[in-house]
């Protein structure tokens, strides 16, 4: 009885150390912040927008009008052209890189930032309610991570896109730069305004984010074994393994 008092005891003291390793890892995780995940991110997200902000254009002037532009991008385009000049299509340039590079920089970064503190959050909280923690909880934090990242990043784009919008759509605001369409839209409409479209922006991005964040790592990690496997005869992964490798491959990836 004694003994078995004393196992119990040992199991409980294990279960606590462990439950208190998962939650100050967590921690931790958020105290060591990479903010390179933050910089890549924001500067490829307001580039590749940047370069596409004619198809916006295009694209927003139809949603808008559709009784005028109702025969085809094509046609859309060379009306565009036509009417408004060259310089329309890039209305909106300012708010499209600014919202788009902060939007990438929360996207990646938060979602790298968050993968290992749901990690060891999930973790922890199995370990408190099972006992403890055997269960590979990889793809439901990294699904997790990728929610919060897609929110945070659409919170933030969102006054961006409703200045780029008004922009692009309303002639009083054609010539506005964004540090003057935003005072102009709040003293219109009411900061409010600026989050009209929220609920759709969570809508599209959420998921969005969560497909292509979660599909990224998933074929990555693939990526990272078949290829490192067959050069090496020793399998490479994108957290360790054979970093030679994985090195030489994640610029590829």
């Amino acid at each position: 009885l004694v003994s078995a008092d004393v196992g119990a005891a040992a199991a409980a003291a294990a279960a606590a150390s462990t439950a208190a390793t998962k939650s100050s890892s967590a921690l931790s995780a958020l105290k060591s912040i990479d903010y390179r995940y933050f910089v890549a991110g924001g500067v490829c997200a307001a580039t590749s927008h940047g370069i596409t902000t004619p198809v916006d254009v295009v694209k927003t002037k139809m949603q808008a009008r559709p009784e005028v532009y109702d025969r085809g991008m094509t046609r859309a385009f060379l009306s565009i052209l036509k009417t408004d000049g060259p310089s329309a299509l890039l209305g909106g340039l300012g708010p499209t890189v600014v919202g788009y590079g902060i939007e990438g920089a929360m996207k990646f970064g938060v979602y790298e930032v968050m993968k290992p503190v749901f990690k060891n959050l999930l973790d922890f909280v199995l370990s408190k309610l099972a006992g403890s923690s055997t269960k590979d909880l990889t793809a439901a934090a990294y699904i997790a991570a990728s929610v919060v990242a897609g929110a945070v990043a659409s919170v933030l784009l969102c006054p961006m896109e409703s200045a780029r919008i008004r922009m692009v759509t309303d002639d009083e605001y054609a010539n506005k730069s964004l540090m003057s369409a935003l005072p102009a839209l709040v003293k219109e409409d009411g900061v409010g305004s600026l989050f009209d479209g929220l609920w759709a922006m969570l809508s599209k991005q959420v998921p969005y984010t969560m497909a292509k964040q979660v599909s990224f790592d998933i074929v990555a990690g693939m990526l990272y074994a078949f290829l490192g496997s067959r050069s090496t005869g020793a399998p490479a992964t994108a957290e360790g393994g054979n970093k030679a490798v994985t090195d030489e491959l994640k610029w590829i990836v």
